[in-house]
């Protein structure tokens, strides 16, 4: 299965700085509770992904997809 980032953070940064690790974390909290709004099962749907020089936060591409094709006004906030 592809994913599709949405956050990224130094790998170095990320593991010297808690604030940093905290950020990260938040994001993919607030993607795993919007997957589960959807029906989706997070751990299928969000993961945070850690490289030699980057730290991804990624949501599945079908997450993706659905997020900029569903309709309503939540997408302009």
């Amino acid at each position: 299965m592809q994913f599709v980032t949405v956050a990224r953070f130094p790998a170095h940064v990320y593991h010297q700085n808690d604030a940093v690790k905290a950020k990260a974390q938040g994001v993919k909290k607030h993607f795993e509770e919007l997957a589960m709004d959807e029906g989706l099962l997070p751990e299928s749907n969000v993961m945070i992904s850690e490289g030699d020089t980057e730290v991804h936060v990624a949501i599945s591409e079908y997450f993706d997809t659905f997020l900029r094709e569903a309709p309503g006004s939540w997408r302009y906030y």
